[in-house]
């Protein structure tokens, strides 16, 4: 059976999903003006509040270096990730956006997310999330 987004609502069953995640202009809010221990801190801090709240909606969270995050998370829809997104910035004030991506395997969806988050920062991280399926 084939899926498509419906509305802002993912359905995937032939398909695999993945948030490409990362923190908003790190460079500039981070490691321009603090230490390499607390820009370290801070993206630790991030992961571990990213972790907590992805395990709780069954996806996981791997960190891919920098400030940068994977997190394959079928059947999450786009507002619940951005959902997550919004309240870790109002937690802790570290803003996030994620590049979702659905593809038939992970390597294509860990790729539509990467281009998402491209587009994010296209639009100069004026929105939480973006996502791209493939089309086949």
């Amino acid at each position: 059976i084939s899926c498509s987004l419906v509305g802002s609502e993912m359905c995937i069953r032939d398909r695999v999903q993945a948030a490409h995640i990362d923190i908003n202009s790190v460079t500039e809010t981070l490691t321009d003006i603090e230490s390499a221990f607390d820009t370290n801190f801070m993206v630790n801090k991030a992961q571990h509040y990213l972790m907590t709240k992805l395990i709780k909606k069954g996806a996981l969270l791997f960190f891919i270096g920098g400030d940068n995050f994977m997190a394959p998370c079928n059947g999450l829809s786009e507002k619940e990730i951005e959902d997550i997104l919004v309240e870790i910035n109002d937690e802790i004030g570290i803003g996030l956006k994620a590049g979702i991506g659905v593809g038939r395997n992970m390597e294509d969806a860990a790729y539509m997310a990467d281009l998402g988050l491209e587009e994010i920062r296209d639009h100069d991280n004026g929105m939480w999330t973006w996502v791209i399926e493939k089309e086949y």
